[in-house]
This record gives C-alpha cells, sequence and structure tokens, in this order.
C-alpha cells in the first residue's frame, strides 16, 4: 500500500488522525478504531475496507489519476485561453507616506493612449472572461478613470455574454460610500484594504503627509462598504511589524466584520521592499504562524483561501495575467516600476517559460505548479520554508478544513 506523494496523516487533536491530500484538498479524520487498523495496515497487514477507502478517496498512489489531475490543472493555468487577467497601475503617486512603502510617489499618470490600446487589444483577444485589477500608488487617486474604464469593459464583456470580473488594491482612505457604491456597480467588487494594526499602532505607520493618523478614516470606509447588500469580497490585510498587534486587531476585526463573510483577514510580515531580493522574501516565510490567532478565533481567513485552492501560484504565472504601467510598457510583476513589453505583443510568450521550479513530486507542487516568486531565478529554491509552513499550518488547522469525518467505513 503505497500512499499518494501529495498526502500527509497528523494526529488529530480530537483523537484518531487526519488525512489530507494537497491535491484533490480532501481533508479526513479517522476515530481512534480506524486510525488503529490505518496504522496496521500502513505496517503490512492486510484490510481491504481500509484500503478501498484510501484508494477511493485518492489518498493511495494512482499514477493514471494523479497525471491527468495535474494535466488538467496545468492547461487551465498555463494554456487556458479562456482568462485574460490584466494589472493596471493607474499612476504611482500616493496620498500616504508609510516608510516601508518600496514605490517613489513620482513618474507619470497611465495616459489615455495607453487605455486606447489595452482597449483595442482586450476586444481583439475577446476573452471569455476579463479580470481588471487596479493597483498603484493609490488607485483612487484616478477614481473617474477607474470607474469610467471598468463600466467600459463591463458593458463590452456583457455585449458579447462575457464575464467581467475587477479588483483594487487600495489603501482605503478614499474608499468613501459613494465611491464604493459606484465601483461595486460597475463591477469592481474584489477589494483589499491594508492596515498596520489597532489604531494605536497603525497610526505611527500608516500616515498622511502632514503625519496624521489614518485608521479611523479607513475603518469609517470599511464599514460604510460593510453596509453595501450586493455581493463582493473585502480582504482586510494588517501588516506585522510587532506580534503584539495580532489579537488585538484580531478583536477589532472581530467586533466589526465577524458576522460577514465578504470580509477576510490576513496577517502579512511587514518586508523592506524597497530592496528586493532573498532577504525580504524570507522575511514573507513565517505568515503561517501570523495567521494561526485568525483560524484559533474563528475569524475568516484569506490566507485558508489561499491553501484550498492554487494559493502559492505566482498571480502572474499564467500567460494571460500581465501588468501595464504607468509608461504605457507591460511587465510580470507588481513589484517592479516598469515593463520591457508591449500591449500590442501581450500573450506571446511560451507557457511553459514561465515555470520555474520543476519539481513535481513536491508536496507544494499542487498549490504552486512549479511558480515561484517571479523574481527568483530559474531553478532555484526558495519555497522550503513555505513547504514547511503549508505543512504546519495543515498540521495545526486541518479540522477547519475537515470535509468528511470516518468512523464507520461500512
Amino acid at each position: 500500500m503505497e500512499f499518494a506523494k501529495y498526502s500527509l496523516i497528523f494526529k488529530s487533536t480530537k483523537n484518531g488522525c487526519l488525512l489530507i491530500n494537497t491535491m484533490t484538498n480532501s481533508v479526513v479524520r479517522f476515530d481512534q478504531e480506524h486510525s488503529l487498523r490505518l496504522a496496521n495496515a500502513i505496517n503490512g497487514s492486510k484490510d481491504e475496507e481500509i484500503e478501498g477507502f484510501l484508494r477511493s478517496h485518492h489518498f493511495l498512489r494512482d499514477h493514471t489519476f494523479e497525471n491527468a489531475f495535474l494535466l488538467d490543472k496545468e492547461r487551465a493555468l498555463f494554456h487556458g485561453k479562456d482568462l485574460l487577467d490584466v494589472c493596471i497601475f493607474t499612476s504611482l503617486r500616493c496620498n500616504l507616506r508609510c516608510p516601508y512603502c518600496y514605490e517613489r510617489h513620482d513618474g507619470p499618470t497611465t495616459g489615455d493612449d495607453t487605455y486606447i490600446r489595452l482597449e483595442r487589444k482586450i476586444k481583439e483577444l475577446s476573452p471569455q472572461i476579463l479580470f481588471i485589477s487596479w493597483f498603484g500608488g493609490e488607485p483612487l487617486l484616478n477614481k473617474e478613470r477607474v470607474l469610467s474604464f471598468s463600466s467600459e469593459m463591463k458593458e463590452y464583456q456583457n455585449s458579447c455574454s462575457h464575464i467581467f470580473k475587477s479588483g483594487i488594491t487600495t489603501n482605503g482612505t478614499l474608499l468613501d460610500g459613494p465611491t464604493s457604491r459606484s465601483l461595486v456597480d460597475c463591477g469592481v467588487t474584489s477589494f483589499q484594504v491594508t492596515v498596520d494594526g489597532p489604531k494605536e499602532m497603525n497610526d505611527i505607520s500608516r500616515l498622511r503627509p502632514d503625519g496624521g493618523g489614518t485608521f479611523d478614516i479607513i475603518m469609517r470606509n470599511l464599514l460604510t462598504l460593510h453596509k453595501i447588500p450586493e455581493p463582493f469580497t473585502m480582504i482586510v490585510r494588517c501588516n506585522v511589524s510587532d506580534q503584539a498587534v495580532i489579537d488585538p486587531f484580531c478583536d477589532v476585526f472581530n467586533d466589526n466584520f465577524g458576522n460577514d463573510k465578504r470580509f477576510s483577514l490576513l496577517f502579512y510580515p511587514v518586508s523592506d521592499w524597497k530592496n528586493l531580493g532573498k532577504s525580504c522574501m524570507a522575511k514573507s516565510l513565517n505568515i503561517f504562524s501570523l495567521n494561526e490567532p485568525v483560524l484559533r478565533k474563528g475569524l475568516h481567513s484569506a490566507l485558508m483561501d489561499s491553501v484550498n485552492t492554487e494559493g502559492f501560484f505566482c498571480q502572474f504565472g499564467h500567460p494571460g495575467k500581465f501588468v501595464v504601467y504607468p509608461d504605457g510598457s507591460i511587465g510580470d510583476c507588481t513589484i517592479k516600476m516598469m515593463g520591457e513589453g508591449k500591449i500590442e505583443d501581450c500573450l506571446s510568450e511560451d507557457p511553459e517559460a514561465r515555470k520555474n521550479c520543476p519539481d513535481d513530486d513536491c508536496l507544494l507542487y499542487p498549490k504552486c505548479f512549479g511558480q515561484q516568486c517571479r523574481n527568483a531565478e530559474r531553478g532555484e529554491k526558495i519555497c522550503e520554508a513555505m513547504r514547511q509552513g503549508v505543512i504546519g499550518f495543515y498540521q495545526c488547522y486541518a479540522e477547519e478544513l475537515l470535509h468528511e469525518k470516518v468512523s464507520l467505513l461500512v
């Protein structure tokens, strides 16, 4: 009896054991009796009932199934023609001055000609699914352009009976009631807003140019969005430079948004992104331990959503995804401030060229498909700590992922 290479077994906190498959996301719990039978089967005892259950749930090695499952996923991720995902920098300007920010807050604003060229390319490609994400700087400093282009693309996709989706990463200070309402109406329904902890900590580092704090206005705007009845998603990202912010901000989140499943919480370590390199990548690898309190307190975890999907797949690993920079060039990373390509030439790259880790035996492969950070050198192994983090995360919180309890197999 050979286990599938993406299977994990943990001791359950509720007695018995947990089995997890990182490829299929199957999670089951064996009670004590069946855990003992499982242990005996692993040690060589014949137990057709246990083995049959494991095989039917794909916990045992099945080369044909594994290869077919991964091939279907890879075709969708690397060769799918139905998705066009465009991240647009409206400019690098921002109305805040966070001391750790890597951006310059100067340079051009994305011009009319760039939007005209982009619209022409979108209509030429006519994607089944068009996703536009707005980025900056602070994209809402160019609110009218965000609203007008989103409305135009939503109307075009609807006219083709195709799907339009859009999201925005914003500091939240300009996300007032009318703006929230307008964004949702024109199809911008995925939001990410960042804070730096509760008020007393946020207002030390997330500052206006005059040195004033931002917590009260951000929370007021989030609460206004919370009142909108239409469906949307909001990731509240809390930057962490001191772990003392975590429990207090969990309480803030729970008090205001704990009952609204449209809101999810993510703690993320502050890194010095002004200096790209291995050192700042390494700082992000303790993200799993930072987010343990989110699950422990029963809050909606954005990291849990990532673990359940291809959440460690570089967002620009798909050949149908690219970034449009303020100077009109295109590239494949939001950390870079300019690209070398042209809008007219997008999607011309060999999809396989975007893989930079060939280890398909790795437990994490079904979550990243060989796509590490785009700033890593091809073949460079930067993900071991991430792999261990995923294992630790599963070990601690598999109960939260539980799909099926196995107490009787017949």
